[in-house]
């Protein structure tokens, strides 16, 4: 098999651009990848498509799902059209579900507050963080929708923040210094955990020697076994989020930032990958 990513040469690679292969065959998976790195009218996202390009090959090669069972976006096709058309109450997620399906959401670029709300919103290509109601997709929403689902579960991963800052602690509102606010975390479906990059107020912060967002390197690194702290050749959702908060932290620090990742949701013991 011949691997090629997007605008990215075999000596730039990291030690996890190369997804490891497993005899995993989940053709009841379906899983959307959006991947916002170049905003229409806010600052970039470093280093997010490649986190997505990079994501989509592991679900495809490790986790065994088929690539036609993957939506995937990135820039300018990721715009709030495609949120709406994949994540609506009769979107592609629910027309392509069953009470059999494992879905998989991951998402990297940029997060935002609502301050007046307190709620947390994930922002598309051309959303705008000054009206997030009506350019932004709410997590509160996402959150509602995806309960209407008839899923088996349900696993979301965010590479971003909602302090309304940058992964280079830029601002996402002009002449304003990210908010640093703590955001409700909304309802959270019975059959969905979220693997969230940061906690509260915390920047999620891109790592520019391995041109990857701090967070989804070390999900990528605690899925070549890792996180397998037992050596069972299972990954549960609990081992994974001990694994990224033994390290993302720690480098954090190296950076001058404070990052903790979260995991939310009550099925915490669930297997996230066997191999």
């Amino acid at each position: 098999m011949i691997l090629h990513y997007r605008n990215q040469h075999f000596s730039e690679f990291s030690d996890v651009d190369i997804p490891f292969s497993t005899d995993n065959n989940k053709p009841n998976t379906i899983a959307v990848v959006f991947g916002i790195e170049d905003y229409k009218s806010i600052p970039s996202a470093s280093y997010s498509v490649n986190d997505a390009d990079i994501f989509r090959e592991y679900l495809i090669t490790t986790f065994g799902i088929p690539r036609k069972n993957i939506y995937f976006k990135l820039n300018e096709n990721a715009t709030k059209i495609e949120f709406d058309k994949v994540f609506s109450k009769n979107g592609w997620l629910s027309r392509n579900s069953s009470s059999s399906t494992d879905i998989i959401i991951y998402f990297a670029g940029h997060g935002t507050p609502d301050v007046d709300k307190n709620q947390g919103y994930i922002i598309p290509y051309d959303g705008d963080p000054y009206y997030t109601g009506s350019t932004c997709l709410s997590m509160a929403t996402l959150y509602d929708n995806l309960s209407a689902i008839d899923a088996n579960t349900v696993t979301i991963l965010l590479d971003a923040c909602f302090s309304g800052g940058s992964r280079n602690n830029e601002s996402l509102l002009a002449e304003s210094r990210p908010i640093y606010i703590e955001v409700e975390t909304g309802n959270i479906p019975e059959n969905t955990i979220v693997f969230s990059a940061a906690s509260g107020s915390e920047i999620s912060s891109s790592y520019k020697e391995k041109k990857h967002g701090l967070f989804t390197y070390y999900f990528l690194k605690g899925l070549s076994s890792g996180a397998d702290e037992n050596r069972d050749k299972k990954i549960t959702a609990t081992e994974m989020n001990k694994y990224l908060n033994s390290h993302v932290p720690s480098q954090a620090k190296t950076m001058g930032r404070e990052q903790h990742p979260q995991l939310l949701g009550s099925d915490l013991n669930r297997t996230i990958l066997s191999y």
